[in-house]
Order: C-alpha cells, then sequence, then structure tokens
C-alpha cells in the first residue's frame, strides 16, 4: 500500500483529504500497489538512449580505438527517433506534439543516416547524410525540437522537475543561440566546443526526470 501527499492525490478533494494546521493538503487515500505507472515508458526508454549515447561511443573508442562518432550518430539516432513517438504520450495543445515528432523524428534520420554511411561507407549516402541533411536539416530539426521541449515545460511540468526544466532549456536555447552565431560568422563546427555540444543533451535529462513521474493509472487499464 501506498499513501500519497496532496501532491501526488489525483483529486485532491475527494474524501480523505484534509487540511493541515500551516494550509498543506495531505491525502489520507491509500492506493494499492501496482495501480501507479509512470507518465511515459517510451520517454524513459527514448531519454536513456540519448543519455547513453556518449558513454557508449566513449567505451566503443577505448576498447577499439576509434568509431566514436559513428557510435555516437548510430545510438543516438536510434534514441533520437525513439523520442519522436514518446512526444505523443504528453498532452498539451493538440499540435505541439507533431512539433516535437518531426522536428526529433528528422534530427534522429539524419543522425542514423550519418552513422549508417560511416560503417557503410558509401559515397552517395555520406553525401546525402553529411551534405544535404547535416548541412541544411539538422540544425533546424534541433531548434524546432528546443522550441517543443521549451513549450513543454512551460505547459505541462510542474513542481520541481519545472524548475529544473525552465533551467536547463535556458542553458540549451543559450548554447544553441551561440552555435548559430559562431556557425553564421564562419567560425564552422569547428569553432564549438564539445563540452558546449553536450548542453544541448540537458533536454533530455528534463524528458527523463518528467517521463518518470508517477501518475495513476487509466481506469481502463486497471480493469484489464
Amino acid at each position: 500500500m501506498l499513501c500519497l501527499t496532496a501532491e501526488g492525490c489525483a483529486v485532491q478533494s475527494a474524501p480523505g483529504c484534509r487540511d493541515r494546521a500551516f494550509g498543506r493538503r495531505i491525502c489520507l487515500a491509500t492506493f494499492v500497489e501496482g495501480s501507479l505507472t509512470v507518465r511515459s515508458r517510451r520517454g524513459v526508454l527514448a531519454a536513456s538512449v540519448c543519455l547513453l549515447a556518449v558513454p557508449v561511443a566513449l567505451l566503443f573508442q577505448l576498447i577499439v580505438g576509434s568509431g566514436a562518432e559513428m557510435v555516437l550518430h548510430l545510438v543516438g539516432g536510434v534514441g533520437f527517433i525513439l523520442t519522436a513517438f514518446a512526444v505523443f504520450d504528453f498532452e498539451p495543445p493538440r499540435w505541439l506534439p507533431w512539433v516535437g515528432c518531426l522536428s526529433i523524428g528528422a534530427f534522429g534520420v539524419t543522425f542514423l543516416l550519418q552513422g549508417i554511411s560511416q560503417l557503410m561507407h558509401i559515397d552517395w549516402l555520406t553525401y546525402l547524410a553529411f551534405q544535404i541533411l547535416g548541412q541544411q536539416v539538422e540544425a533546424l530539426s534541433a531548434d524546432v525540437f528546443l522550441v517543443w521541449c521549451s513549450a513543454t515545460v512551460l505547459l505541462m511540468s510542474h513542481g520541481k522537475v519545472k524548475l529544473f526544466g525552465i533551467c536547463v532549456m535556458a542553458l540549451a536555447v543559450g548554447a544553441e543561440i551561440y552555435s548559430n552565431v559562431v556557425r553564421y560568422f564562419g567560425s564552422g563546427a569547428g569553432g564549438i566546443s564539445p563540452l558546449l555540444k553536450l548542453v544541448l543533451l540537458l533536454p533530455f535529462v528534463w524528458l527523463l526526470l518528467e517521463s518518470s513521474k508517477k501518475i495513476p493509472l487509466p481506469e481502463g487499464a486497471k480493469n484489464a
């Protein structure tokens, strides 16, 4: 059995909830173990894969001696494509999940094709993945995905996770603006610190925390 505080109470006005002297509400109702679930299992999986991309690539580099960039593109591409499906587990305005899906989906396809081209060494695929998609689609899709993340943080998130999300998105958006300025003035990707690029993974830390939130199971799932 699990007792929830007011923050986790599905209906705070339900019987069993009473006021404390300091104005907060505590839910005295109990939930049968197993009646709660994470908000988005797909979000947990997608964010975990995205965050593991860098350590897996570094581990591969240490073991094999090369290929870190290829592994980063392959694992990251899979994680980004999984994220494209996870965005539908959140319910902001109806049009907003499609913004997240199409943007991170395009970013994931670009990353995945870059990894496959490095693995297979196919000239036309390398040109498509790096010269066309990498130059024209990758940066734009990343920027649009940050818009989805920012909107979802503001409209859907709550409590400490929302505060964390606001801080994370401020850092990520600032890093992306700086990266775009560097590219615009001709310094190219080589002028951008790898550590700065890692900041762009911070939204996936927020996504992992948001997706891991416990929520009551829908009635249909309980009766199944």
